[in-house]
């Protein structure tokens, strides 16, 4: 497995910026959905998100966009992901620029499903994201009362 694919659990991994190259690899380890969360252009040379939508596609591979940009996740990227991934069980790559803005926006959507918020930080930190900053808006977002996580 490729090591920019980044597993947060079995099923859903995280990468930094995907090329057209990175397709086949994803398409290898079972992944059925990519999802886009790097806007266009945000940076010179960056592949387009048409270009890597269409190998994807040549491969079998859905792709979808849920571009966030530097204002951070909103209601509209929770509730876009959460209809993105309704209809698949299989597994699912989320990219950005580094990964970071797809474990949040991951993390945000599980902690309004009721996850633990202390398990999503405890699962971003095993794969090289600190979400400690994140809590407050977890769990203002979360239907349950969460105790505080300690920061490691």
């Amino acid at each position: 497995m490729s090591e920019k694919f980044i597993p947060l659990t079995d099923d859903f991994y995280v990468s930094p910026q995907l090329t057209e190259g990175d397709m086949s690899e994803a398409k290898n380890l079972g992944i059925g959905l990519i999802i886009s969360n790097r806007p266009d252009g945000e940076e010179a040379g960056q592949p387009r998100n048409d270009d890597l939508a269409e190998t994807a596609k040549a491969l079998g591979i859905r792709f979808e966009r849920i571009p966030v940009d530097q204002r951070g996740v909103s209601k509209h990227h929770i509730e876009h992901f959460k209809t993105v991934s309704a209809d698949y069980s299989g597994k699912t790559l989320a990219f950005c620029r580094s990964g970071t803005r797809s474990t949040i926006l991951r993390a945000f959507v599980r902690a309004s499903e009721g996850d633990d918020i202390n398990g999503l930080v405890r699962e971003a930190a095993a794969a090289g994201y600190d979400l400690y900053t994140m809590v407050p808006g977890l769990e203002a977002i979360s239907p349950k009362p969460t105790p505080k996580p300690k920061r490691r």
